[in-house]
């Protein structure tokens, strides 16, 4: 959502409008009068979706495509400002689930790629761990840190697995940093790992990071293949139509298309319930379906209560 530009609401709550990386954008209040009318010409604009598409006619594929694409056109305003930058704090953002995204966009702009990559060649690993230590909130400044602009982020401190816990992923930014600094640009190691990968499954490994002295692992392969769908794959998409490369684009969506599922979570099977209330039997069968399934979930498919749960949007 870093590619909003403008915020329209029926009524304005007095909340701050922003993007997820802090930038505040125009609201456009349009009062509930205006929301109220009954014309028809507005009445039929505002109509759920699902009424204007049956549910037997949704097709989970062409919503998996459709919701890559937005992601596509999201990822190409950022990346033609500071593309090495915007890979990095995407990168980063995965590490936030559920509840910290925003705060570690805000450490990926306290602890830019330039600095950390800097820090892993100059000064090594230990140094660039200890600089993130402190860029969070979570240590002391150490002797000879960089200096660095900004608050440190806000965590969440809402109860999850252990390797949840921003303390614990962090040593995957360090890990990340180090196996990505040999490249000069971000963006290469992106579009070569996708170039050379000959299926899905291999692009993974970029963001496993394995515990250490048996501890679970701050970054296992369930949490690397979300990353490299909701990421990597449309990031370097982005990157072939920013490069005119139709070549870059198309491998990019190729792998996308033939990922495997990922794992279900509480989106999915919610939204598997509502639709099997309404009507729809069919279950996604790789990540792209799955995608659609989240996307149509998303958008507003399903407007009214099913089994207990709440309406979509």
């Amino acid at each position: 959502y870093n590619g909003v530009v403008l915020h329209v609401v029926g009524e304005d709550t007095g909340a701050e409008i922003s993007t997820p990386s802090g930038i505040r954008i125009p609201l456009l209040v349009l009062g509930r009068e205006f929301v109220q009318q009954k014309d028809e010409t507005l009445g039929a604009a505002l109509e759920p979706r699902s009424d204007a598409l049956p549910l037997h006619q949704l097709d989970m594929a062409a919503a998996g495509k459709e919701w890559f694409r937005n992601r596509v056109h999201g990822y190409i305003l950022q990346l033609t400002s500071n593309c090495d930058q915007a890979l990095w704090e995407g990168a980063l953002e995965c590490l936030g689930y559920p509840f910290n995204k925003k705060s570690f966009r805000q450490l990926a702009t306290k602890l830019p790629w330039n600095i950390c990559r800097e820090l892993v060649v100059s000064k090594g690993t230990a140094r660039l761990h200890q600089a993130c230590l402190w860029a969070a909130g979570f240590g002391d400044r150490p002797a000879g840190a960089p200096t660095l602009t900004g608050k440190a982020p806000e965590w969440s401190r809402r109860p999850g697995r252990p390797a949840n816990r921003p303390q614990a992923r962090l040593s995957a930014v360090t890990a990340w940093a180090s196996r990505w600094a040999s490249s000069a640009r971000l963006e290469e190691t992106f579009t070569e790992a996708v170039m050379e990968a000959s299926r899905p499954s291999d692009l993974a490994e970029m963001f496993i990071v394995k515990g250490s002295a048996g501890r679970q692992s701050p970054i296992g392969i369930t949490r690397a293949r979300e990353i490299v769908v909701n990421h990597l794959l449309p990031a370097v998409a982005a990157l072939g139509h920013i490069r005119n490369s139709a070549r870059l684009t198309k491998r990019a969506e190729t792998l996308y298309e033939s990922h495997p599922m990922l794992s279900s979570n509480t989106v999915t099977r919610e939204a598997t319930r509502i639709l099997a209330a309404r009507g729809v039997r069919s279950r996604p069968r790789n990540a792209m379906e799955q995608q659609g399934l989240i996307h149509i979930y998303r958008t507003g498919v399903a407007s009214q209560r099913a089994d207990g749960q709440l309406p979509l949007l």
